[in-house]
């Protein structure tokens, strides 16, 4: 069993998701982007593997999903890990390599967690 915690990726909610990964490649001076769904959020790698995934800000929602927010990450069996910290799961969903859960910590930052260690296609490419 893998047991380590691995970082996925942070989210940048944004009004110019292209103009905003162009701008990231400038400051990083390197690195690639790609539209990873239909919204048209992609996923923006620098150099050193960091992944940032761009998504549309949307208008009326509360403060803590604007800017830089959501950090994700992998790793084995996340739910028990989640209660180990003393959080609870508030939702999950199915991604293709596994599911996905939400939980916000104590400073009031939702994070999520991802059920497999591996990169999976949004952030390797």
């Amino acid at each position: 069993m893998d047991n380590k915690v691995y970082l996925d990726h942070i989210e940048a909610h944004v009004d110019d998701i292209k103009g905003y990964c162009e701008f990231l490649i400038k400051l990083f001076r390197s690195g690639k982007f790609k539209q990873v769904n239909e919204n048209g959020t992609s996923m923006y790698i620098n150099p050193d593997g960091v992944a940032i995934e761009i998504k549309k800000k949307e208008e009326g929602l509360n403060p803590v999903n604007a800017g830089i927010c959501m950090p994700c990450i992998r790793l084995e069996n996340p739910e028990a890990h989640i209660e180990e910290l003393g959080f609870k799961i508030e939702k999950s969903f199915d991604l293709p390599d596994g599911k996905v859960h939400f939980f916000t910590d104590h400073e009031n930052i939702v994070w999520h967690a991802k059920s497999y260690t591996h990169k999976d296609a949004t952030v390797s490419f």
